[in-house]
């Protein structure tokens, strides 16, 4: 049996980075770069002026004599314009500045008497001018390797010109449910049957990493449809995710599934709660996370080894946890490593109560799992622990 360390780190090595691809840049939000990007212009490419008002030279402006008004530039102006020297220009906001003047004055600062410009209350040379390559100036390093392309990423590189990106693929991951006594959402339920519940949260948890799942397959208790779901999800999938029957009881045939579709077996049970009989395997560069079928056991082992694996392949430099104080006090088992339930506000996080493996209605509230490590036993409120969001 593997500690929780030593199965993360054999998945890590044998998780494979996916290729890299150009995609446009809309395309390429919720993915990640694949190179480190430099800009191909300065921004702004142009000296403009940040204020309505009026450009001028500050050495021309001279207590109570007023400037003439030579000319008038608005934002959307190609034209090259030079500073007529003693006189000032109308402009607006976004305009090219004239080549020559080195301040602009805004309008409420200011009067105009028979095309007199006269300045009311001064400001600093330079004033109200956004500089040539201020924001970003060209060749600069502007986005590192890794780095996820947000919304607000989206709008800077579109301030660049940049129309395409090359980013890394997104995994292609399948979803395969197993057990007779699971029934779709909907149905009436009979006696000893329950909802197959996991299907749903295993196509949110990837929705929240913005991947589709290729497929969501439900499998019963036969080892022959079992296979044949298996296959098909590996034709066309970078992971596949199974739910449920990978402990040792007569009905769990995911396991021998596995062997006779040629899967390697890289691990196969954690010393943790829950999730203890968790699986991985891998098909060439392909990865199965068999995981237990009890909804808890599902959403942590997602969060713990599933999502980082697929940050990986992402490109996505993961961070594996953050740290909170401990609001309550806490006994658990040695031995094994501990994924609890915990809702965190501030720097402090509370254990919640119903941590059983099939007791579902905690996450509705929790917002973090709460690591406890496998080689202690109590955890005093107070003491810092480790968290990872959910």
């Amino acid at each position: 049996m593997h500690s929780v360390e030593e199965a993360k780190k054999i998945i890590a090595q044998n998780t494979h980075l996916l290729p890299s691809h150009h995609a446009p840049l809309l395309q390429a939000q919720h993915k990640y770069l694949a190179a480190d990007l430099y800009s191909p212009i300065d921004v702004p490419t142009f000296d403009n002026s940040a204020m309505d008002g009026y450009a001028l030279q500050i050495k021309d402006v001279k207590n109570h004599e007023g400037l003439p008004i030579s000319a008038e530039i608005a934002a959307g102006d190609t034209g090259i314009r030079h500073h007529l020297a003693g006189t000032a220009t109308r402009i607006y906001t976004g305009a090219p500045v004239p080549i020559g003047a080195d301040t602009v004055i805004p309008q409420e600062m200011c009067r105009v008497e028979n095309a007199q410009l006269f300045i009311d209350k001064m400001v600093d040379v330079g004033a109200n001018i956004r500089k040539k390559g201020s924001q970003t100036s060209k060749n600069s390093l502007v986005m590192r390797q890794g780095s996820e392309i947000t919304a607000g990423a989206i709008g800077f590189l579109a301030t660049l010109g940049l129309s395409e990106l090359s980013v890394y693929q997104t995994p292609r991951v399948s979803v395969i449910t197993t057990g007779s006594e699971l029934v779709e959402i909907g149905k009436e339920l009979k006696h000893g049957q329950i909802y197959n519940s996991n299907a749903l949260a295993l196509t949110a948890l990837l929705n929240d990493i913005h991947i589709t799942p290729t497929h969501t397959l439900h499998s019963t208790d036969n080892l022959e449809l079992l296979q044949e779901n298996i296959e098909k999800c590996l034709q066309n999938s970078d992971l596949v995710i199974i739910s449920g029957g990978i402990s040792v009881g007569d009905y769990d045939l995911v396991k021998p599934a596995l062997e006779n579709l040629g899967v390697e077996q890289l691990l196969y049970k954690v010393k943790q709660r829950p999730g203890k009989p968790m699986y991985v395997g891998k098909r060439g560069s392909q990865l199965i996370f068999a995981l237990p079928g009890n909804p808890a056991a599902v959403f942590g082992c997602f969060h713990f080894y599933v999502k980082p694996t697929l940050m990986q392949m992402m490109g996505k430099k993961h961070t594996f946890a953050e740290f909170a104080i401990l609001g309550n006090n806490f006994t658990k088992k040695q031995g094994l490593t501990f994924m609890m339930k915990g809702v965190k506000e501030s720097m402090k996080v509370k254990i919640l109560e119903k941590q059983q493996s099939y007791q579902m209605d905690a996450f509705a509230e929790a917002n973090v799992l709460v690591i406890l490590d496998e080689d202690r036993q109590e955890y005093l409120a107070g003491e810092e622990v480790r968290i990872l969001e959910i």
